[in-house]
Parts: C-alpha cells; structure tokens; sequence
C-alpha cells in the first residue's frame, strides 16, 4: 500500500519499502499528484507547476517519461496491472490513487480538525491529544 509523506522532505513508502522518486522534477511531479490526490491533473497543471512559465520544448516527452518511471517505482516486484491502479492516464491528466490516511497532509488537517470539534465541545484534554496527534 502506497503511503507519502509531504510535510517536511518528500517520501513514499509501497509496504514499508522507501522509494527513490527520483530527480527534482520527477519528485515535483510525484508532489503534485500527491496533494490532489484520486483527482485528475491535467498535463497543462502539472507543466504549470513543475516548469513554470518556461517549459523546455519536450515537456510533453518529458512528462510521460516520469509517469513511466514513477509507475515502476510505484509497481516494483508487482505485475504491470498492478502498477497502472496506481498512477493511472486519465483524459489528457493524471491521478494517484491514494487512500487520505496514507497521507501525512491529511493526517495533520483531520487531527486539527477534530481538536477543533473537541476544544468547542470544552473537552481540553481530548483537543490537547488531537493537537499532539497533528
């Protein structure tokens, strides 16, 4: 099961095996589909946020040679299906299948929720742990 770590340096984890995510903007890449998590991200979102205003030429190539390498990380010893539930071509985007408790950014943001909930339900204790849990 695919796990990522946004805040603080970027990891991912498939079954407790870290792994390499590879040059900055193949990590860039991975990021962004990371934080829209099961949604679809389109080519032109992804070129925006990884090159900016200045993309080389060969985005495109570029692009569809990270997915590539990025399902392979993804997949390591399991069969090509398996590999492509993940990260799958949607449209002209991308998505990445990823369950919200796998995913630190969401951890955080449901914790602080709920001590929220807790603190205006005057149960300091129970906001403290939430707090502490975030």
């Amino acid at each position: 099961m695919l796990a990522v770590k946004l805040l603080g340096a970027l990891q991912a984890e498939v079954d407790g095996r870290e792994l390499e995510l590879g040059p900055p903007k193949q990590r860039a890449l991975f990021a962004q589909l990371a934080v829209r998590r099961n949604q679809v991200v389109s080519r032109t979102e992804l070129i925006d946020g990884v090159w900016g205003e200045d993309p080389p030429e060969s985005v495109r190539g570029i692009i569809h040679t990270y997915v590539s390498k990025l399902r392979q990380t993804l997949a390591g010893d399991r069969k090509a299906s398996a590999r492509d539930s993940v990260l799958t071509s949607v449209g002209s985007g991308y998505r990445l299948a990823l369950e919200p408790d796998n995913l630190d950014i969401w951890l955080f943001e449901h914790a602080f929720q709920q001590a929220g909930q807790a603190r205006a339900a005057n149960d300091v204790e129970r906001a403290i742990a939430h707090w502490d849990e975030g």
